[in-house]
């Protein structure tokens, strides 16, 4: 038993050596997960990241850009790693995701008060529809594919908040917690709701470029780092501090 851990807290030396100088961490408004706050970044993701790296003895920084940026950016290696994220097939051709997620999206529906919908869990309840998206975000297959409805893509997850608001969109496709985040910001929270049955519930992640070796080992390492906080409660500190 000794050995083990001798062995796993030299794999972490390695690594921190491997990285002597902070990694560059990528990511993008998107509260409560992560944010800016009078210049300070703040979210759960954030705090979550910070605490894993701390526990792997890796120093880090996380720097916010706008989406598709971030992409960018990891694609051409001038960042590590990028958060938060789900798997898809075109993202696993540049990033390593780790075995262990950082939280669960649940995408919902938010409509105007004006224009009362409901949703009964398929996609042809929505036929007819100009349901607004996110550019470069990952929905649901079916979703994606289908023809049943027109699809208008906003640059960003308050910019779909703002058209739902204004009447210009029947739907915008949203994380549950974000889009309720942002119309509380913006003062639109009375004009808007959401449909509480979601359209999916998807883990997301911390991802790490392909294209760096080193990084097999430190996506290893960064999951090993998750399921220690979830299992001495330090995640679930985390998720109370910014959710209760």
């Amino acid at each position: 038993m000794k050995k083990r851990v001798f062995i796993a807290m030299l794999l972490m030396a390695v690594i921190g050596i491997a990285f002597a100088s902070p990694i560059k961490i990528v990511t993008s408004p998107w509260e409560p997960y992560e944010y800016n706050e009078n210049g300070q970044l703040k979210g759960t993701d954030v705090e979550i990241v910070k605490e894993a790296f701390n526990r792997m003895g890796v120093a880090v920084k996380i720097e916010m850009y706008p989406w598709s940026r971030c992409l960018k950016m990891v694609k051409s290696g001038e960042a590590e790693g990028i958060f938060t994220l789900s798997i898809n097939p075109k993202r696993e051709e540049f990033l390593i995701y780790p075995e262990e997620g950082i939280n669960y999206s649940e995408n919902v529906f938010f409509f105007n008060k004006k224009k009362p919908f409901e949703f009964d869990g398929t996609l042809e309840s929505i036929k007819g529809r100009l349901v607004g998206t996110t550019r470069n975000y990952n929905y649901r297959a079916d979703f994606m594919e289908s023809n049943l409805f027109k699809k208008d893509a906003a640059d960003s997850d308050l910019a779909g908040i703002r058209k739902i608001a204004n009447g210009r969109d029947d739907l915008f496709i949203c994380d549950k917690l974000v889009g309720s985040s942002l119309a509380r910001r913006e003062g639109v929270l009375s004009k808007i709701s959401f449909i509480k049955k979601p359209l999916s519930k998807i883990k997301m992640f911390l991802a790490f470029r392909k294209n760096n070796p080193k990084n097999v080992q430190l996506a290893k390492d960064f999951a090993k780092a998750i399921k220690s906080m979830k299992k001495d409660g330090t995640y679930k500190k985390i998720l109370d501090k910014y959710l209760k």
